[in-house]
């Protein structure tokens, strides 16, 4: 198998996937928005929601620049740093979710206490450290 050639059949199943979860985030993002699901602890799921659509926004990106664009690498070299931040950062809100459930869990008056100040912080955690990891 020549992994220098673009697979057809690879390429387009990664594009129905992505069209698939991006439909289905922008599903979960416009559900989770509703009035009564506005509260603090759906922020954390709303962003995971939107970490993973900006993700598969940037896989058929990636894809049409492999396939239309081969002979122009300055695109591929933009896509791939794009798509790779965008993945950590979504990978990232996972264990921002985790301890806030464990939280949940583990102390459940306190958590009733959260401010919406300590959530945005929590949301802005995994940017903060993805960016910093990129500058050392």
């Amino acid at each position: 198998m020549d992994f220098n050639k673009v697979n057809p059949f690879w390429t387009t199943c990664f594009v129905v996937m992505a069209f698939l979860i991006i439909v289905g985030n922008s599903l979960t993002m416009a559900t989770l928005m509703k009035r009564n699901f506005h509260k603090c602890p759906h922020l954390l799921l709303i962003r995971l929601a939107v970490g993973d659509f900006l993700v598969w926004c940037t896989i058929p990106l990636y894809v049409v620049g492999m396939v239309v664009l081969s002979h122009k690498p300055e695109i591929l070299s933009f896509t791939f740093p794009v798509s790779m931040f965008v993945t950590v950062t979504s990978v990232l809100h996972l264990p921002v979710i985790y301890l806030e459930r464990l939280h949940a869990i583990l102390r459940p008056f306190r958590h009733r206490q959260l401010t919406w100040k300590v959530y945005s912080v929590a949301i802005a955690t995994p940017w903060i450290i993805q960016r910093a990891a990129r500058i050392v």
